[in-house]
């Protein structure tokens, strides 16, 4: 084997792939927050995570934690790539989204949302702490009724909401969030054993009979 053929066969090994290119692309913006114009670093993000959830890369997982404490304003963006995670890595997304909801101090009503968005996804693979942390969004009014809303999601994925929570709930909740606890309750009527009295409870609505009728036939 010449020398040429040799380096032929070995150059994979030498050149980085397509996606670890990315993955140090992404790793780049989130360390450089101040070398970077935002703008710059937002686009570069952006790029990077969208073609890396579309292959199901779990390497920018390792970041996923500090970048969202670190730059609230790319929520959104984290938080879709989180949720193509969900299926190649339910266990390590289930523990980022537990450890955002119980590890930061100061969580706008939007990131909230969006992590326990993700976390409603994988609730099967959080462990105990996880899901009594959001349990106890239900009981605080403090909290805003948009994480309030997805934290009562994130339960009734995991079966563990109460028909007594759902009610107060709807009941409470201002008119815009009536049809979105109709259709958790809906979108997850298998595992809730009271949910057909709950339903049939509500229908008199008609916002809500629609989003329920919907739900429903969607997955018949």
């Amino acid at each position: 084997m010449d020398a040429e053929e040799f380096r032929d066969l070995i150059a994979p090994f030498l050149n980085p792939s397509a996606q670890e290119v990315l993955e140090e692309l992404f790793r780049d913006a989130i360390n450089r927050e101040g070398d970077l114009p935002a703008q710059l670093r937002h686009a570069r993000i952006v790029y990077c995570l969208q073609r890396l959830a579309s292959v199901r890369a779990t390497g920018p997982l390792e970041t996923i934690l500090g970048a969202l404490r670190d730059f609230p304003d790319e929520t959104d963006e984290l938080c879709s790539y989180l949720l193509s995670m969900c299926e190649a890595d339910p266990r390590g997304v289930a523990l980022i989204c537990g450890e955002f909801l119980m590890g930061t101090s100061c969580m706008t009503d939007w990131q909230q949302a969006w992590v326990l968005r993700v976390l409603s996804r994988c609730v099967s693979s959080a462990n105990e702490a996880t899901v009594d942390a959001v349990t106890g969004y239900l009981s605080e009014p403090a909290r805003g009724w948009l994480p309030r809303l997805e934290a009562a999601r994130v339960l009734a994925a995991n079966g563990t909401l109460g028909a007594e929570d759902a009610r107060a709930l709807r009941t409470q909740a201002p008119e815009a969030y009536k049809s979105d606890i109709a259709g958790l309750v809906a979108a997850n009527h298998d595992r809730l054993p009271w949910s057909e009295s709950f339903l049939d409870g509500i229908r008199e609505d008609h916002l809500a009979d629609v989003v329920i009728k919907g739900i429903i036939d969607s997955k018949a």
